[in-house]
Formats: C-alpha cells, structure tokens, sequence
C-alpha cells in the first residue's frame, strides 16, 4: 500500500481543483499556496483525473446564484469569480514505486491548450490533458452580472424614489 500525494498551485481562474484517484474523490487542502491531496493506493498504479467544477454549473445554478447575490448584498461581498470559463480535462495512469509526491503546475490559458504539467520526472501514461472554453459558464456568467447591475440600478432608484417622496414633508 502506498501513499499518493499531488499538490497543484491554487488559481482564482480555475477554482478549487477536483480530484480523483482510481475513481475516489480526494480531498484537497490549502497549504501555502497549493491545494494538496493525499491518496492511499493499493497497487503500483494509479487512475488520476483532474478537472473543475464551476458554481453554476449545476441544475438549480439560477436559485442558488440569486441566492447567494441577496446574502451578499447583491454581489458586493460576494468573491469574484473568473469570466473565462476555462474548464480542465486532466486524466492519467501514475505508475507508482512506493510513497509518490509530485507537483502539477497550470499551463498558460489556451483553448484546446494543456491544462496542467508536472513538475517532477515520474512514470506518468497521460490520456487527456487539455483545456476548454465552457460557453455556457460565459453565457451563465454574463448573465449573472448583468442581474447585479440590474439590482443596483433598482437600489438607486429606490432610494432616490424615497427621498424624493420625503423630501416633500
């Protein structure tokens, strides 16, 4: 049995990284900059898949966003979170000799691109590493924006709405 330990720089583009070995989702844990993960495999191989999970992606993506927007009154304590729309498909076989530790670094933003390489010579047999524009996220995201400028705008009115109405008295 041996432990599997990957660690990949934390990015505001892509968001928390989602993990798995051989079919196991992984947790990943901040530590100085990088979301580290550690695995235990039972055989000298393993089945590792990176990719990432953007927030309105989901079915009820529209209540949820709108609900966090009131929460964070209307998006002004709310974390920015990236317009590009970048997603990552990493998926490979580590070929393992005992505890493994290695870091991934993000590759520069390209559609069609590489979306991760790794820092550290070790038996990799990578199947799919790739980078790609989710045009619905960019679709989903413009959208969102564009509810909090309608929100704010709403707010402005309101409030010159109710001084005008006071300022009669």
């Amino acid at each position: 049995m041996s432990v599997l330990t990957v660690k990949i720089p934390c990015n505001r583009t892509f968001g928390q990284p989602y993990v798995m070995v051989d079919g196991q989702p992984v947790a990943m844990l901040k530590k100085h900059g990088f979301f580290v993960g550690k695995a235990t495999v039972d055989n000298n191989e393993a089945e590792l898949s990176v990719s990432n999970v953007h927030t309105v992606s989901g079915k009820l993506w529209f209540l949820w966003e709108l609900l966090f927007m009131l929460l964070s009154v209307f998006g002004l304590f709310a974390p920015r979170s990236s317009s590009s729309g970048y997603c990552l498909d990493f998926c490979a076989t580590v070929f393992l000799e005992g505890d493994t530790e290695f870091a991934m670094r993000w590759c520069p933003q390209k559609d069609g691109g590489p979306a991760l390489t790794v820092s550290k010579k070790i038996d990799l047999n990578v199947r799919s590493n790739r980078m790609y524009i989710n045009k619905s996220y960019r679709r989903r995201y413009k959208l969102i924006l564009a509810m909090e400028i309608l929100f704010w705008i709403a707010v402005a009115v309101l409030i010159a709405v109710l001084a005008f109405a006071y300022s009669d008295r």
